[in-house]
């Protein structure tokens, strides 16, 4: 079996990838100048104009600027789906560098770049996991109520270890 850049190991297809993005922006260029040489060719403005005011009922004379907008927009769209993608790859190298699965990694990292938000976090967690019910019904009664209501729910007290270090539960 093949091995692929999604499973291949970190960095194995590094090379590869700025490789075919220089041949695919060659690509592009020689498309691009062999078109440019083409339209002067066949005068493809000049025929573009004529059909244009042809069908001016139609009204295709706006077609070239709203083209431009769809290009805009389509190149905001990519920009932004690259934007996730890379984000993904980060997320699943990280899980893959702690070999974890992507929730125990995102975890780990967030713990080590910031220990007592992450505490915080684990904290909160643990008082709604141990008050679930009592917080679901505190949610149905704020709902008919269509206000804000209070609830007691129970905080398990820090515990101290033989060693004199106080722990959460």
């Amino acid at each position: 079996m093949a091995q692929d850049s999604v499973h291949a190991p970190p960095g194995a297809t590094i090379g590869a990838g700025r490789h075919s993005a220089a041949v695919d922006l060659g690509a592009v260029i020689v498309v691009t100048v062999t078109a440019f040489f083409l339209a002067i060719q066949f005068e493809l403005s000049e025929r573009i104009t004529g059909w244009a005011l042809r069908h001016e009922a139609w009204q295709v004379d706006e077609l070239p600027g709203t083209l431009v907008v769809l290009f805009a927009g389509l190149l905001w769209f990519s920009w932004r789906r690259t934007r996730q993608a890379q984000e993904e790859v980060r997320e699943r190298m990280a899980a893959q560098t702690l070999d974890l699965p992507r929730w125990e990694a995102g975890q780990r990292l967030m713990q080590s770049a910031s220990p007592d938000a992450f505490a915080n976090i684990a904290a909160g967690d643990r008082i709604v996991t141990a008050n679930r019910v009592v917080l679901e019904a505190c949610r149905k009664h704020a709902n008919r109520a269509h206000e804000a209501v209070r609830c007691n729910v129970n905080v398990e007290a820090d515990k101290k270890r033989d060693d004199g270090v106080t722990t959460r539960k």
